[in-house]
C-alpha cells in the first residue's frame, strides 16, 4: 500500500479497510478453533463443552497435538499501516476524492475504536462472510446467513489490553455515543446487557458509507440536523402546541414512553 498513492475512489479505499479487518478476523478464527480443539480433547460430555469458559485454565492439557503451538496474538493496525493510510486519505482529499468513513470520522469526531467499529458493522453489508465469520467468533458454529457483531466481539477483536476495552465500551455510553447518536443501533431481541448486544450501522449511513461518490457535506448537515431537532424539543412546551386535546394527549403519552424506556436504556449500560 503505496503511502505516495491517493484512492481512486471511495470503493477502493474500503477495500482496503475490508482487507485489513478480514486478516484480523481470520487470526481470531485461528486461534479460536485451536481453543475450541482443546476443549474437545478434553471434555468428555456436551455439558463439559457448554461449560468450557469458566473450566478452561484450570485443567492443563497433558499430551497436546504435534501441530498445538501457541497461538498468534491478533493483528493490530501498525503504526506504519495507521500512517500510510492517513498519508493516502490527505492525498485523496488534496485530489478532491470524497472518502466516506474518513470524513464520518472527521466530522463526529471519532475514536479510532469508533471508526473501526462501524467498519465492522459496514462489512456484512458488503459481504455475507463478514458476518459467518462473526457468528463464529461469537458461537464456535458454522452458520450460512451469519450475524451482526456483538459489543463484546469487537472489544476482543479491536482493543489490545482490558484498559483500551474499558476506554472504548464508556465510548458506547456517552451522550456523543454512536448509539445515542443513532448511527449505530441494538438490534431488538438482543441480551439484556451491552456486551451481548448486536449492533446494526443505520441504514442512511450504510448507504452513505457504501456510495460510489458520498457527499461530503451530508455527515455535517446530518449531525447539524440532529443538534437542530434536540434544540426544538428542548424549548417547545406542551402549552406551546395548539393542537385539540385527544392528540395532544398521545403524544404526551408517547414522548413520555420514550423517556422511560431511554432511562432505562441508559441505567442498563
Amino acid at each position: 500500500m503505496g503511502s505516495g498513492i491517493p484512492f481512486a475512489n471511495n470503493w477502493a479505499y474500503l477495500d482496503t479497510e475490508l482487507s485489513w479487518l478480514e486478516r484480523l478476523l481470520l487470526v481470531a478464527v485461528a486461534q479460536q478453533r485451536k481453543n475450541l480443539k482443546a476443549v474437545t480433547r478434553v471434555a468428555k460430555t456436551s455439558s463439559d463443552k457448554s461449560t468450557s469458559d469458566w473450566w478452561q485454565g484450570l485443567i492443563a492439557v497433558k499430551n497436546r497435538a504435534y501441530d498445538d503451538t501457541a497461538p498468534k496474538p491478533a493483528e493490530r493496525p501498525s503504526l506504519s499501516y495507521q500512517k500510510t493510510l492517513d498519508k493516502r486519505i490527505l492525498l485523496s482529499r488534496a485530489n478532491n476524492v470524497s472518502l466516506a468513513l474518513p470524513t464520518m470520522k472527521r466530522v463526529l469526531r471519532l475514536s479510532l475504536f469508533e471508526k473501526k467499529l462501524v467498519l465492522m458493522t459496514l462489512a456484512p453489508e458488503v459481504q455475507v462472510r463478514y458476518g459467518r465469520l462473526y457468528h463464529y467468533l461469537q458461537t464456535g458454529a458454522h452458520c450460512s446467513t451469519g450475524a451482526l457483531p456483538t459489543v463484546e466481539l469487537a472489544l476482543r477483536i479491536l482493543c489490545r489490553n482490558d484498559l483500551e476495552r474499558r476506554r472504548a465500551r464508556s465510548s458506547l455510553s456517552g451522550e456523543n455515543s454512536l448509539l445515542q447518536r443513532q448511527v449505530l443501533r441494538c438490534v431488538e431481541g438482543s441480551p439484556p446487557t451491552l456486551l451481548g448486544s448486536q449492533l446494526q450501522l443505520a441504514p442512511e449511513w450504510v448507504d452513505y458509507l457504501l456510495a460510489e461518490k458520498p457527499d461530503p457535506g451530508w455527515p455535517h448537515r446530518t449531525l447539524l440536523g440532529d443538534q437542530r431537532a434536540e434544540v426544538c424539543r428542548e424549548q417547545l412546551a406542551w402549552s406551546d402546541l395548539i393542537i385539540s386535546g385527544t392528540p395532544k394527549q398521545h403524544l404526551q403519552t408517547v414522548r413520555s414512553e420514550e423517556r422511560r424506556v431511554g432511562k432505562e436504556c441508559r441505567s442498563r449500560w
